[in-house]
């Protein structure tokens, strides 16, 4: 078995890595980590025109449908630059799970916007105990009319200050499996009773309360 990149994938790497080194070198690296947004809308915008955002989402929702590994090759050069965006937390920590668990109503709707469209999302997991585990996940979720009211803090969400939407872990329900009870809800991060406050952290990356 090879285990060897295949030529299309070492010519991702090299596109994306001659384009960070390009359109965001370290200064600019840092004049995003003072700035309020913490990313360039440009570079976002580039990136869109190239694919990047829709690389793995299917075509039949104006994706490329290309491979997980592709993307990977993406985030490691990103990581290898230091490079600040919120296409981790709109790519992976959004698309990925709508694509895996959205209906297809859903879908239709959002992965679009996502991949040719430049929308930001976030998912809001950590909670005052910093913890991964289901059991951690304690803000409230009661119905209301034909929706539902959610009622707690999310902490460390990132990018959720130039955020359009939200996947927010919500509890529903006490079950004897703390796993169970567990509802992710499309949130729009504009609706009234939302506020964000960016939280101040070491790398100076837009984590949100």
């Amino acid at each position: 078995m090879d285990f060897n990149f295949t030529k299309d994938q070492d010519m991702i790497r090299e596109t994306v890595r001659k384009f960070l080194e390009n359109e965001c070198p370290k200064e600019k690296i840092r004049e995003l980590k003072e700035d309020d947004k913490g990313y360039d809308p440009d570079i976002w915008n580039k990136m869109l025109e190239l694919g990047w955002m829709g690389l793995v989402i299917p075509e039949e929702y104006d994706g490329i449908g290309a491979e997980y590994l592709d993307l990977m090759i993406i985030m490691e050069e990103m990581g290898r630059n230091v490079f600040m965006a919120p296409f981790f937390s709109t790519v992976a920590l959004c698309s990925l799970p709508i694509i895996k668990f959205g209906s297809d109503e859903q879908k239709k709707n959002i992965l679009p916007g996502i991949a040719c469209g430049g929308d930001i999302w976030s998912f809001a997991l950590l909670e005052s105990s910093v913890d991964y585990e289901a059991t951690g996940i304690e803000l409230g979720a009661s119905p209301d009319g034909d929706g539902y009211k959610l009622n707690g803090t999310k902490l460390f969400v990132p990018y959720a200050n130039v955020s359009g939407n939200l996947l927010v872990a919500s509890r529903t329900g006490k079950k004897d499996n703390p796993e169970d009870g567990i509802t992710v809800f499309i949130v729009d991060a504009n609706s009234p009773g939302i506020t964000t406050t960016v939280m101040p952290t070491a790398a100076c990356d837009k984590r949100c309360e």
